[in-house]
């Protein structure tokens, strides 16, 4: 008997356990707050102290603020996978134009694809497709939430073979009538990885929907020392198209971040990608708002914040603690006589 008892009494612990963490969940759902929000990484992008531009190593960099972004393996869809734990980035803006600086460990330079098994570095930045902090989904946004994303693939600043000559010095073809894009098919459909961009800048809806935008308004440039790559992304701040994210001084949003590692065959959905992280336009008077993308959160949650609906859920949770309570007195009664 006694041991039916404790069993009873152990159970019933667990189910007031688990009533209140429900209850406070849903709680934090109704008030729109995030417990983590304030462990994320910030990216303030100052206005540059000295010239910048595509040079991964301009003086410039040495005072912009750098931050450690985590990575992690890609295990939403397949192909899973990701083998960078790190990537550090920077950002500075001047004359309206945003630069943002990617850092990866690498010790092998992965920059040719002659062969179908041969697979190159890249790295990319996700944007919502309009800068807010309400991000929609991670990989590759959503219907009502789409993405802008910055990607660069290395050997892509070297250019693309005009014919099999160029790809192979050991390649021959008897006719090539021409090097107009009719004759390279992925050249005139419009095929993203065989257009002259160093930077591609891209759009999407959700899975299966990315695509290259209309108007290719990146820059870039990279480099590898021998043990990892330094990459170097700019824009203008704004731009006028719908689909792709316009920043300013002043504006707060969120960003993410992938890479793929070509010596470990990453491509497609095999990458290793960050959680959103707040990026800060600084302005040219250097005041850094406080905590900026949280209080933006804040502000958003607060529209939605219904005090009725409050009540009830903490009454929910009154009336669950009081049925364990009360549940729980007879058993202590009926050990107690044990």
């Amino acid at each position: 008997m006694p041991k039916r008892v404790l069993g009873d009494r152990t159970l019933m612990k667990r189910a007031g356990v688990v009533a209140a963490v429900l209850v406070i969940a849903v709680v934090l759902q109704t008030l729109g707050a995030n417990p983590a929000v304030s462990q994320s990484p910030e990216l303030l992008a100052f206005p540059a102290a000295s010239p910048v531009s595509l040079d991964t190593d301009a003086a410039a960099w040495s005072d912009a603020s750098q931050i450690e972004i985590p990575l992690t393996a890609q295990q939403v869809v397949w192909p899973f996978g990701g083998t960078v734990p790190t990537l550090k980035a920077a950002a500075l803006h001047s004359e309206g134009m945003i630069y943002v600086r990617l850092e990866w460990q690498d010790a092998t330079r992965d920059d040719d694809v002659a062969s179908v098994d041969s697979f190159v570095d890249a790295a990319a930045i996700e944007f919502p497709a309009t800068a807010a902090t309400s991000v929609p989904a991670l990989c590759m946004g959503q219907a009502d939430g789409g993405v802008n994303i910055w990607q660069w693939r290395a050997g892509a600043a070297d250019g693309r073979p005009n014919n099999i000559t160029e790809l192979s010095e050991n390649g021959y073809v008897d006719l090539y009538p021409s090097e107009d894009d009719l004759y390279f098919p992925a050249r005139a459909a419009g095929n993203v990885v065989s257009q002259p961009h160093v930077i591609q800048d891209l759009v999407a809806t959700g899975f299966g929907t990315i695509d290259a935008a209309e108007d290719q308004e990146l820059q870039g440039a990279a480099t590898w020392d021998g043990e990892r790559w330094s990459v170097v992304f700019a824009r203008q701040l704004t731009s006028g198209a719908e689909e792709k994210i316009s920043l300013g001084e002043g504006v707060s949003t969120d960003v993410a971040f992938a890479v793929w590692d070509g010596h470990e065959q990453e491509r497609n959905g095999s990458k290793s990608i960050s959680a959103f992280v707040s990026l800060q336009v600084v302005g040219e008077d250097g005041v850094v708002a406080e905590d900026a993308v949280a209080a933006d959160r804040a502000a958003e949650s607060s529209d939605d914040y219904d005090p009725l609906m409050l009540m009830i859920v903490l009454s929910g949770l009154f009336v669950v603690l009081v049925i364990w309570l009360v549940t729980l007195q007879p058993a202590e009664a009926e050990k107690s006589e044990q």
